[in-house]
């Protein structure tokens, strides 16, 4: 979760550091606890504390909402390659890469039919309007179309 750069993230004691700083500020122990006890410098536990442990807590809280809403993580979109686009998985407005993925995630693999038959102009007007319909236009037009008596 951490950068590369951090020293405490690249520890073995990692998890250590992780769980003490994650706990609420009157149960945790003192920098200077945490430093005996890990080996690692205070200013290295410092500045892990302010720039890797609220991304550390965000990614917690954001696993624990999607828990929360009954699923048991993610739902997550597979989409497949079309009209030349590579294919690609989507998490709400964000689009995600395969490394991003989590074992809770559940994902929905979207797939494509064949495209439909064209349809004749005939075949479109019968979708929308019924074949009575139809045939009552053409008896209007029908009636319509024929010639008219001259008035005497």
């Amino acid at each position: 979760m951490g950068s590369n750069d951090c020293s405490v993230c690249q520890s073995p004691a990692v998890s250590t550091v992780n769980a003490e700083l994650l706990k609420p500020a009157h149960e945790r122990m003192t920098l200077r606890e945490i430093e005996k006890i890990s080996g690692l410098s205070r200013s290295a536990l410092g500045r892990h504390n302010l720039r890797c442990i609220p991304r550390l807590r965000l990614a917690l809280n954001r696993e624990r909402k999607a828990n929360a809403s009954g699923t048991p993580g993610r739902e997550i979109i597979s989409w497949p390659e079309c009209d030349g686009a590579a294919a690609y998985f989507s998490y709400g407005n964000r689009i995600l890469h395969e490394h991003d993925l989590l074992p809770s995630d559940v994902i929905f693999a979207v797939e494509y039919g064949p495209p439909s038959p064209a349809a004749s102009r005939d075949e479109l007007n019968r979708t929308r309007v019924s074949d009575t319909f139809i045939a009552e236009a053409e008896a209007e037009d029908a009636e319509r179309d024929k010639p008219r008596k001259a008035p005497n």
